[in-house]
């Protein structure tokens, strides 16, 4: 099984031609851990995997 980063299987989805939307969600205040999706590693890491998709989509 292929392993894919969001990114990819979002564009794999929309190449395929299914058809992406948003839906309300509500938020559960964290009970354990701390968050880190505002992490400077976590927002480097869906920089690289944006510029590896566009590099291999353009193969």
């Amino acid at each position: 099984m292929e392993r894919s980063s969001s990114a990819q299987l979002l564009w794999k989805l929309k190449r395929g031609g299914c058809s992406i939307g948003e839906v309300p969600v509500r938020h559960l205040p964290r009970r354990f851990g701390a968050q880190i999706g505002g992490s400077v590693k976590v927002i480097l890491k869906a920089v690289k995997e944006l510029f590896v998709l566009l590099f291999k989509r353009s193969e």
